[in-house]
């Protein structure tokens, strides 16, 4: 299968940046620097910027958001997003490998305890209350000085920066609300994230409860119970959701035939692939295809 979506990694984005890990700089700056990247792409870092002012809007995984000051908004590796700005923003954009904590922390799943970091659209966009927004900025500050400073005195402060970018998201996550309700067992949550690690690795061929549930040793009743309780969805629809979210990802080259990408998503043949994308959305892959190339377009 072709590329669908350009894939850029640190080295397509034009910036002043030795350092292949990390990189933070002025929005201004970096749109300047980079004023081709208004279509629909991807990455492969993480990816997060934080606006103190501007107008338009921004589309993260097909869900569309408006920029406001005072926001922030994340995402992972293989979201893909585009932009369209009214007027022009400030703030301050930072892109991080995947790798880039990895022998930093003892943990290595410890970026997922934050929701903002999970891949899902809705959980990326927040907005910074007043109190926090002071504090969220002079560590931007801080954090871009020091990686001027690095660059230019040729010196490695990588663990301070590491330190730095880790205090920003747990200020963010210490002012969000409380996602799991009061007395919701850990060990559903611990079961959550499992759950959604192994569908994110398998949904291209698996694609009912039951692989899942056996791969964690409970039985599928329970594996629903989890996720009806902390998502208020059946495990099923989770799967779905992810199985659709990459046909959309792919479908938006109207180059590329409806049957290799259902071929790509292990679907046996065409016209069940168009029965399962039709009733998760609504429309035929085609249908949606014309739809968002339209609204591109505009």
């Amino acid at each position: 299968m072709s590329e669908i979506i350009p894939i850029l990694d640190q080295c397509s984005i034009r910036s002043d940046a030795d350092h292949a890990d990390f990189l933070i700089m002025e929005f201004g700056e970096y749109l300047e620097n980079n004023p081709q990247l208004v279509f629909p792409h991807r990455h492969n870092f993480y990816h997060m910027v934080h606006f103190t002012s501007g107008k338009g809007k921004f589309t993260i995984d097909f869900k569309n958001f408006t920029v406001n000051a005072n926001q922030v908004y994340f995402m992972i590796p293989g979201q893909v997003h585009t932009w369209d700005f009214a007027e022009k923003p400030t703030g301050y954009i930072i892109h991080f490998s995947s790798d880039f904590f990895d022998t930093f922390l003892l943990r290595s799943d410890y970026l997922q305890q934050f929701s903002f970091l999970c891949g899902e659209a809705k959980q990326q966009v927040i907005d910074i209350s007043p109190e926090m927004h002071g504090k969220q900025l002079s560590l931007l500050q801080d954090l871009l000085q020091i990686a001027k400073s690095t660059r230019s005195a040729k010196k490695t402060n990588t663990d301070l920066i590491r330190v730095m970018l880790l205090q920003y998201f747990l200020i963010i996550d210490q002012q969000r609300d409380v996602e799991v309700q009061p007395g919701t067992a850990q060990t559903h949550v611990a079961r959550l994230k499992t759950f959604k690690s192994l569908v994110e690795k398998h949904y291209k061929e698996e694609k009912f409860p039951a692989f899942y549930a056996d791969k964690m040793n409970i039985s599928s009743h329970h594996l629903n119970n989890v996720c009806k309780n902390l998502l208020g969805q059946q495990a099923g629809a989770i799967i779905r959701d992810r199985v659709v979210l990459e046909a959309k990802r792919l479908l938006i080259n109207p180059e590329e035939n409806i049957s290799t990408i259902a071929y790509h998503l292990n679907f046996n043949d065409n016209s069940y692939f168009t029965k399962f994308f039709k009733k998760a959305t609504g429309l035929s892959p085609e249908q949606f295809r014309k739809k968002y190339n339209e609204q591109n377009r505009s």
